[in-house]
């Protein structure tokens, strides 16, 4: 899972990913999920993570600047173990009711 596909050249997409989603959300961070990103980041992908100054992107964009659906697929990955983290999980950020729509959205599902 962590990270076969996503790279250091990768990690100001994801940042940017993860941030537009947590604003989307609407609910902050506790301090678990706060500490589970800052490891993502600074010790698996060598980056700078600062969600306040992240500039928003959308799936689309992260689609068009991801072809390969396992970059997505990470994206998504990431999210969810955010969402295990979460103790409770507040209904906003409950992925099983936007993990469908998310999917679709980041094109991680190949529908032929």
């Amino acid at each position: 899972m962590f990270f076969s596909s996503l790279q250091q050249v990768d990690s100001s997409l994801l940042a940017r990913a993860v941030a537009s989603i947590l604003r989307e959300s609407g609910e902050p961070l506790t301090a678990l999920p706060q500490r589970w990103l800052s490891v993502v980041f600074h010790q698996l992908l060598l980056a700078d993570w600062d969600p306040a100054s992240s500039k928003p992107v959308t799936p689309f964009e992260v689609y068009q600047r991801w072809p390969e659906a396992t970059k997505r697929l990470e994206l998504v990955e990431l999210l969810a173990s955010l969402e295990l983290l979460c103790n409770p999980i507040p209904p906003a950020c409950m992925l099983q009711s936007r993990i469908g729509p998310l999917h679709w959205r980041l094109r991680v599902i190949h529908c032929s």
